[in-house]
């Protein structure tokens, strides 16, 4: 049962974000590029039980594909958003202590920072969130054996997103020696039995389907070596910009809230998260939906306190949301973006792609979205569907892959628009072996190629 009178303040302001996100965010093929590769790939898992990397090719640890795989047997539409949703309801349950006014101000705040930080696209950071939740609710709970659970919970965070491991890295070690030596040692031989525990079930598949598990490692290792570099200025620009917008909020609250143990949690987890976003070596701004817990939480923490210091506190991230509704929501509507698989043009490029696939479903795409892996009939031959993965792969190589690739004779090929319009090796195997057919302008758009009979 729920303690607490009910506010209807609190439950308008919820219902308002909930179904304004929704129709924000509703009847959209996709959001996120990321998203839909983890889709393709938990496919290829529940349809065929190819684990990665068997056909297709990213970066991300195998949890994510198990969910997306699952996600994508029972929703056919808006399996982003209702993603995005569940998880920030989840977590609100999870952190709300059976306190109904606190779940509606909870999952308001979740909800607001799953659409500034990820335009609720359902990404790994968006998944963490009823883990990183659970974590938190464990850890207040008596008794070593609560160690256990915390390493079964952080080997699923680090198979989701191997950048959890730094988000968490600050409370688990508060966690763990805010206490005596003794209890200490102790609750390191829980959680790391925990931990090991869960990655046993994770990985069980591998054995069970007799599928290379060294693959699995070696890929990752190879990529993230080439992906990894230095962060830079210009590519934490938005990173600075948007972890900036929270600093008066946070500043507010650290001024009028208890200094407590939740307090000090809040504190450590805004720190991991934005440390794991800057050691990244990327300026993605989804690696900050995770700050969305902290500081919804001591949003919540404030009512405590007088109301002006709650809507000094809220007053930036309100003007961030208003950002990404007048700039982020035109481009997403866009013809350009992801609608454009719903216009007549789109549903007609991909009734030919299918037409074509029915005769021979092989595929390659150069340079050119994977999108259309998800959404047609066309399956792919090569594993590094993600444009830019062979050149990180490859580098200057890439090229001997493309022909490697093309020598496989897939029945259709799909190249970077106007990419053999200048001559080259791979273009001139394309031009021998293949005739033009169209040019799409989903996405990226494509030209494509059909194999020569």
């Amino acid at each position: 049962m729920y303690s607490g009178k009910l506010n209807y303040k609190y439950l308008i302001t919820f219902l308002f974000i909930f179904f304004a996100s929704s129709y924000l965010y509703s009847n959209l093929p996709f959001i996120d590029h990321d998203t839909v590769i983890y889709r393709i790939i938990g496919r290829d898992i529940f349809e065929t039980q190819s684990l990665p990397y068997t056909k297709t090719f990213d970066h991300k640890p195998i949890v994510t594909y198990y969910i997306y795989g699952f996600l994508n047997l029972i929703l056919h539409s808006n399996l982003n958003l209702i993603t995005s949703l569940a998880c920030c309801l989840i977590s609100a349950l999870i952190l709300c202590k059976r306190n109904l006014n606190s779940f509606f101000i909870l999952s308001s705040g979740l909800i607001c920072g799953s659409a500034l930080y990820s335009y609720m696209s359902g990404n790994t950071e968006i998944l963490m969130l009823p883990f990183i939740s659970a974590y938190l609710y464990t850890f207040d709970r008596k008794g070593l054996p609560k160690f256990f659970v915390l390493g079964v919970l952080a080997a699923i965070l680090f198979n989701i997103n191997y950048l959890a491991a730094v988000i968490m890295m600050p409370v688990s070690l508060y966690m763990f020696f805010n206490n005596t030596f003794a209890n200490s040692i102790k609750s390191i031989i829980y959680f790391l039995l925990g931990f090991l525990t869960a990655s046993f079930f994770i990985f069980l598949p591998f054995i069970a389907w007799n599928q290379s598990i060294l693959d699995y490692f070696n890929l990752q290792h190879q990529f993230l070596k080439s992906y990894s570099n230095a962060i830079t200025f210009n590519s934490s620009k938005s990173l600075i910009k948007f972890t900036l917008l929270l600093l008066p909020s946070l500043a507010v609250f650290i001024c009028f809230l208890k200094k407590d143990r939740e307090f000090i949690l809040y504190i450590l987890l805004f720190l991991g998260t934005v440390l794991a976003s800057f050691s990244s070596g990327h300026g993605y701004i989804h690696y900050l939906v995770p700050l969305s817990i902290p500081m919804s939480l001591m949003f919540l923490s404030s009512f405590n306190y007088k109301k002006t210091y709650t809507l000094l506190g809220v007053l930036p991230i309100i003007l961030g949301l208003i950002y990404i509704l007048i700039v982020s929501i035109p481009a997403i509507k866009s013809p350009k973006g992801p609608t454009y698989l719903l216009s007549d043009q789109g549903k007609k490029d991909l009734l030919h792609i299918n037409q074509l696939a029915q005769i021979d479903n092989t595929s390659l795409n150069i340079k050119s979205s994977h999108i259309i892996y998800l959404f047609s009939k066309a399956r792919n031959i090569n594993k590094l569907v993600f444009p830019d993965h062979p050149d990180i792969f490859y580098g200057k190589d890439s090229e001997k892959y493309y022909i490697e690739q093309i020598n496989k004779h897939p029945h259709l090929i799909m190249t970077e628009i106007n990419m053999c319009q200048s001559n080259s090796n791979v273009c001139d195997l394309i031009k021998k072996n293949y005739n033009y057919d169209s040019t799409s302008h989903y996405d990226f758009g494509y030209d494509l190629y059909v194999r020569k009979k």
